[in-house]
Parts: C-alpha cells; structure tokens; sequence
C-alpha cells in the first residue's frame, strides 16, 4: 500500500488485526533535505524478515536513478 508516512503505523496496526505482517517497507523523501512524506509496504500471512529501503526522487536537481528505474513505465519523460 501507498500512505503518507506518518500513517505507516496505523497501517502496520490495522494489518496485524487482520492477520498480516508488515514484510518490506519504502520511505519515500523528495530530496535529502526532506523528511520522508511517502511509505510503501508489503505484507504477508507468513512471518518472513522484514526488509526496508529508501528511496530519494530527486538528487542534485535530477531524478535519481532507483526512482527513474521505479516509475519509468508510468511517466513518459523518465
């Protein structure tokens, strides 16, 4: 699921109600001046090692290249 980041844990909360365990997780920040402002999680029925990552749009003015990779199916100019 997308979510602003600080509803990340309402949403860990809610999934363990339901049986779900939070399974990977990706802060989103527009900048490295920015505090994250996106999160992205994965969850599973299992009990697998939960993973997390980061990802920064743009870097020196510039998309970055983990996002360009990301995204570049749905934006036409990446």
């Amino acid at each position: 699921i997308l979510l602003p980041y600080e509803r990340a844990n309402e949403s860990i909360v809610a999934a363990a109600e339901k049986g779900l365990h939070l399974l990977h997780q990706v802060n989103i920040k527009q900048t490295d001046n920015h505090h994250y402002f996106r999160v992205i999680q994965f969850f599973t029925t299992g009990t697998l090692l939960f993973t997390q990552e980061e990802i920064t749009i743009k870097i020196n003015n510039a998309y970055s290249s983990t996002f360009s990779v990301l995204l570049a199916p749905y934006y036409l100019h990446l």
